[in-house]
């Protein structure tokens, strides 16, 4: 987990466990029903295919554990059945490719369109992180170097650049937003499967 959003995330996990994935349940539900945990344990640990079941009909998330940690592509899917996240762990570190995309609650005209995607380097994020606003219209790209941001660039809703101060103001505000969410992802996982 990233160091500087340990205390941001304690606040969000709720709001982002509560109303992303589980929109179905209330926040304090989600502490009082375990999910279940299908997957293969070898002595203590984890290892190969896990999925993450929220309730008997709904599997939350599915990937992968190479003793003991995440390793290879994980998705999650909102209780409505929308695809809401992909990334890839590389022995229990975010590396490789990361797409978001909107959740049922966005609509049915919006449900499962791609809402964010970039990459990761051994935990840090890397080259270009592009988002989209609903319309599908680009809404902001932030160029990372050596897990800092080099380049942003971001549109409002109509098309218009904005200056590159305003970018950099949205990469920043975006940066804060994407961590949290990844890294209460990464909590989440953790949490159940051990």
């Amino acid at each position: 987990m990233i160091p500087r959003l340990r205390n941001s995330l304690r606040l969000l996990l709720p709001l982002i466990m509560g109303s992303i994935l589980l929109p179905t349940y209330a926040a304090e539900e989600v502490e009082k029903i375990p999910p279940e945990v299908r997957g293969t344990k070898t002595g203590e640990f984890y290892h190969g295919p896990i999925e993450i079941w929220a309730t008997p009909s709904h599997k939350q998330a599915e990937g992968n554990f190479s003793h003991g940690l995440p390793d290879g592509k994980w998705t999650f899917w909102d209780a409505g059945g929308t695809k809401i996240v992909e990334f890839n762990y590389r022995a229990g570190t975010f590396s490789g490719a990361v797409k978001m995309f909107f959740s049922t609650d966005a609509g049915p005209g919006l449900r499962g369109k791609l809402k964010f995607r970039g990459s990761f380097i051994d935990g840090d994020w890397e080259g270009s992180i592009l988002s989209y606003y609903p319309s599908g219209k680009n809404r902001s790209e932030r160029v990372y170097r050596n897990g800092v941001i080099n380049e942003a660039y971001a549109q409002d809703n109509r098309g218009r650049y904005m200056s590159p101060e305003e970018a950099l103001n949205v990469a920043k505000q975006d940066e804060t937003v994407d961590n949290a969410y990844v890294d209460a992802l990464d909590e989440y996982i953790n949490k159940w499967v051990r």
